[in-house]
């Protein structure tokens, strides 16, 4: 859950074209003309006014300068970004906190500012200043800042605050308040609440329970959420709420290997490894699993050098083995797997 750059870009591309403009401000008469032209796609007419607004120390001006020329210079960007965040511009401030978070040099400035849009009511900062107390980005990890920041977003009705929030509760044990969150999240259709829900059904002792699971993996599958259509897939192998099913699984397997899924690939190594649905097929197993692992998946390089270490489905090479297990060591893992909140939820409920 600690992926947050794909967050980060989304967001960085967002604005508001109907950012209130004070009539008493200097520029505003200009800005006010210029987000007409631009509501009607005309840049070159509202470039000038927007210039003249700026010039006046309009910060709204300054921010929509930054959206609307994508060739403007990171220097005059970043310029322009701090002018209208000291004027207390929350725009100004979110964004300077997404460069700053992606430049990965000053990662303090980057939760500082977030967290001053989180205060001037930026509509996602609360998400982003969360993230940064709970990874410890830019501030120390503070589970209960994180909450705080996280729950100024949720009030707004933000689905992926509610999210992670609820990942975050659920891996501390408290699973009342994580599950209450992610069914909120769920009903507004959040793809990743609604596999998360699947991964805490799944492991139910009930037969009911991971019916459940089934019906959550595949909501997420079908609003095309990666990691729900690989649990998915894996809800056919192993029977978790449904018929064992391998000719569905797959299918669906190598539809997400053709988009070039690593984990997509894995699965069909694993299912010609053991032979799920037709005779095993170790070569078969190994040209997969390589596949994977050649995109960085970690699980696909530690197979890849069992079976390169053993000789199964591949001529034996130690040596080539040993340096598939290098780069596995190297690769950078998931600060939290997404996959066991459930049970370092149980580590912590037992403590």
């Amino acid at each position: 859950m600690n992926k947050i750059l794909p967050v980060i870009l989304l967001l960085f591309l967002f604005c508001n074209h109907n950012m209130a403009a004070d009539t008493e401000q200097p520029g505003a008469e200009a800005y006010a003309k210029a987000m007409v032209l631009l509501e009607k796609e005309d840049l070159a007419g509202a470039l000038p006014l927007l210039t003249e607004a700026a010039k006046a120390g309009h910060p709204d001006a300054m921010v929509q300068m930054v959206y609307v020329l994508p060739d403007l210079d990171k220097k005059t960007k970043v310029d322009l970004l701090h002018k209208a965040a000291e004027k207390g511009n929350a725009f100004a401030q979110f964004n300077l906190g997404n460069f700053y978070f992606l430049d990965k040099k000053e990662p303090v400035k980057a939760a500082e500012f977030y967290r001053l849009a989180m205060l001037a009511g930026h509509p996602n900062a609360g998400l982003m200043y969360g993230l940064c107390c709970l990874q410890g980005i830019g501030t120390k990890k503070d589970l209960a800042a994180a909450q705080k920041a996280f729950e100024v977003d949720i009030a707004k009705g933000n689905a992926d605050a509610m999210n992670y929030c609820a990942v975050m509760l659920c891996r501390q044990g408290k699973f009342e308040e994580g599950i209450a969150l992610l069914e909120k999240a769920a009903d507004l259709n959040h793809a990743a609440a609604l596999n998360n829900l699947g991964i805490l059904a799944r492991n139910g002792d009930t037969p009911a329970e991971r019916e459940k699971a089934f019906f959550y993996f595949n909501r997420a599958a079908n609003l095309g959420y990666v990691p729900g259509k690989r649990n998915l897939i894996m809800a056919y192998i192993t029977g978790c709420g449904t018929g064992v099913n391998y000719k569905t699984a797959r299918r669906f397997a190598n539809s997400l290997a053709a988009d070039k899924v690593p984990a997509a690939m894995f699965i069909l190594g694993m299912m010609d490894l053991y032979g799920y649905g037709k005779d095993a097929d170790a070569a078969s197993a190994f040209q997969w699993y390589l596949k994977s692992a050649s995109q960085g998946y970690v699980p696909a390089m530690l197979q890849v050098a069992e079976m390169l270490r053993t000789g199964n489905g591949v001529k034996a090479d130690p040596a080539a083995a040993d340096q598939w297990l290098q780069k596995a060591k190297v690769m950078a893992p998931p600060e939290e797997d997404p996959e066991d909140l459930t049970e370092k939820g149980k580590e912590n409920a037992a403590k």
